[in-house]
């Protein structure tokens, strides 16, 4: 009776894991169609690398805004 029980605890923990797989597996599927469905800039800002136009804006609107802070200060 004992091995009974052990036997249906591990086939629960087998069908709890392949429930979480499954849902990875999807997770991960629909984060590469959302992968997918970004433009370019947008997939170098989310990896930390963009060098579109916008960064120039940046780097001047903070520069502004330094500026702005020392005059203040």
């Amino acid at each position: 009776m004992g091995e009974t029980n052990v036997l249906q605890q591990l086939m629960k923990e087998v069908v709890e894991l392949q429930k979480k797989l499954e849902a990875e597996i999807c997770r991960g599927e629909k984060l590469k169609a959302k992968e997918k469905s970004c433009d370019e800039n947008e997939m170098c800002m989310l990896k930390d690398n963009f060098t579109g136009l916008g960064l120039e804006d940046l780097k001047s609107f903070n520069e502004k805004l330094v500026e702005i802070k020392d005059k203040t200060t």
